[in-house]
C-alpha cells in the first residue's frame, strides 16, 4: 500500500509544480515567442522585463520572473538561482513566480482570468495528453476547479457536451469556456482530486472483492449508462478517464463524446477499443464503449490487464456457448453466470449488450465461484443506509 509521501514523491516528478505571479503592467503578451529557443535561459532585468542571458553567468537579482504565457518553467538551473529554463508549451498560462512562492490574486489582482465573466486563477499542472494540459485552480469564490488548456478543436466539442450532459452526478459541472488570451482554449471545471480507477485499479484494491467491485462497477456503468441515455457515447474510456470521489464515479475527457451511433474512426487509446474498432468501418459507437467498460470491469476484479483474454474470447468460433465454455477455462474462477455475461461483452458488435444490460445483469451475477456458495439471503443489494468499504489509505 502507498503512503502519502510516496506517492505524492512520484506526482511531483511526474508533474513539476508551477505558481503564478502578476503579469507587470508593461510586460507585452507573445513579445518573445518569436526570438525564444527551446531550452534557451531567461533573467528578468531590474525593469521586471525578460531578456536573454547571453553567456553563462549574466544574471541579474529579480523578484518575479515574467513569462509570456505560451511558456512555462521546467526546471531550475543550479547557479544563479533565481534562473529558469523554459520549454515551448502553447497554452495561455499567466506568469509564473519562482518556484516555491504561493500566488495571492487578493493581493494580485492582475494574476486573475476571467472566462466569459468566470474569474479564477492558474494553479499547478495536474495533468497532459494529446489534448493539452490540465491545471489546478481556484475561483474567486474560494471553489476548487480544473482548468483544461488545448486546442479549440479538441476541447470545444467536450465543453458542449458536459453543457449537454449537465445536471448529472457522474458528469462534472461545467462554469464555463473561452478562447484564451494565447493561441488556446479554456475550459473550467469541477475538480474532484486526483483518485481515480487507474490508481486503484494498481493498488490491487478491488481484486478479488467482489461485493466492492460491484459497487464501483455499478456507479460507473451508471455513469455510461446515463451518457448512452442522452445519444453520447464517450468513444474514449480508459482507466484514468473515470475519476473516483469516494464511491462514486465522475466520467471526464469528454472531447471524443458524439451522438454517431456508426463511425469510420475511433479515436482514443488503441488497447482499450473494441477488435471493431481498430480495424475500423461501420464502428458500433457506443459497443466501443460497452467493449472498453467489460475490460475495465474485469481488471478490477482479476487485479490484471486482461485485454489478451478479452480478444481470445471473442476470436472462439461458433455460438455464445463456445464463448462461455473459453472464458471459463481462461478464467477458472468465475461463475458461469459471469462467463455468460463477459461472453455477452466481448463478442461481435452486432450481438453486443447495450450498457443498460450490462449493469443490471453485474449486479444479479455471482462472480467468483469462491461466492457461489453463500447462502442466498447473504447475497442481496447494498441498501441506502449501508456502506461498502472501497478504499483503504496509509496516511503516514
Amino acid at each position: 500500500m502507498h503512503s502519502f509521501a510516496a506517492v505524492l514523491a512520484t506526482a511531483l516528478t511526474v508533474s513539476p509544480i508551477l505558481h503564478i505571479a502578476a503579469r507587470p503592467a508593461d510586460f507585452q503578451s507573445f513579445a518573445f515567442v518569436s526570438d525564444l529557443g527551446v531550452g534557451e535561459v531567461l533573467y528578468s532585468r531590474k525593469e521586471r522585463s525578460l531578456g536573454k542571458r547571453n553567456d553563462g553567468n549574466n544574471s541579474l537579482l529579480f523578484d518575479v520572473l515574467a513569462i509570456d504565457p505560451g511558456w512555462a518553467s521546467s526546471a531550475l538551473l543550479p547557479r544563479a538561482g533565481e534562473m529558469m529554463v523554459f520549454d515551448k508549451r502553447d497554452d495561455g498560462a499567466s506568469a509564473l513566480k519562482k518556484r516555491g512562492e504561493p500566488f495571492n490574486c487578493d493581493v494580485e489582482e492582475e494574476c486573475i482570468e476571467d472566462c466569459k465573466g468566470i474569474k479564477f486563477i492558474f494553479g499547478d499542472q495536474i495533468g497532459s495528453g494529446s489534448y493539452g494540459r490540465v491545471y489546478k485552480g481556484r475561483l474567486n469564490d474560494g471553489t476548487d476547479v480544473a482548468i483544461k488548456s488545448g486546442p479549440r478543436a479538441i476541447l470545444e466539442p467536450g465543453a458542449k457536451a458536459m453543457k449537454e450532459l449537465e445536471g448529472n452526478a457522474h458528469i462534472p459541472k461545467l462554469y464555463s469556456s473561452c478562447a484564451s488570451p494565447g493561441p488556446d482554449y479554456w475550459v473550467v471545471m469541477e475538480y474532484f482530486g486526483e483518485d481515480n480507477i487507474k490508481k486503484r485499479l494498481e493498488a490491487g484494491l478491488l481484486k478479488g472483492q467482489e461485493i466492492a467491485e460491484k459497487a464501483v462497477m455499478n456507479d460507473v456503468l451508471d455513469g455510461f449508462s446515463y451518457m448512452h441515455g442522452k445519444g453520447f457515447a464517450h468513444t474514449d474510456i480508459k482507466d484514468d478517464n473515470i475519476m473516483m470521489v469516494g464511491d462514486g464515479s465522475k466520467i471526464i475527457d469528454l472531447d471524443g463524446a458524439t451522438k454517431e451511433n456508426s463511425l469510420d474512426k475511433v479515436e482514443g487509446l488503441e488497447l482499450n477499443k473494441s477488435p471493431e474498432g481498430k480495424k475500423g468501418g461501420s464502428v458500433d459507437a457506443k459497443g466501443n464503449d460497452v467493449w472498453a467498460l467489460g475490460l475495465i470491469h474485469v481488471q478490477l476484479i482479476t487485479g490484471l490487464d486482461q485485454r489478451t483474454k478479452a480478444q481470445q474470447i471473442y476470436d472462439k468460433p461458433g455460438a455464445d456457448s463456445a464463448r462461455v465454455k473459453h472464458c471459463e477455462s481462461l478464467f477458472q474462477d468465475f461463475t458461469t453466470k459471469h462467463c455468460k455475461l463477459l461472453a455477452d461483452v466481448f463478442c461481435p458488435q452486432g450481438e453486443r449488450i447495450k450498457v443498460d444490460k450490462f449493469k443490471s445483469e453485474l449486479l444479479t451475477t455471482t462472480l467468483l465461484k469462491d461466492n457461489d456458495d453463500c447462502e442466498e439471503n447473504t447475497r442481496r443489494s447494498i441498501d441506502d443506509d449501508e456502506y461498502v468499504v472501497l478504499a483503504v489509505y496509509d496516511e503516514e
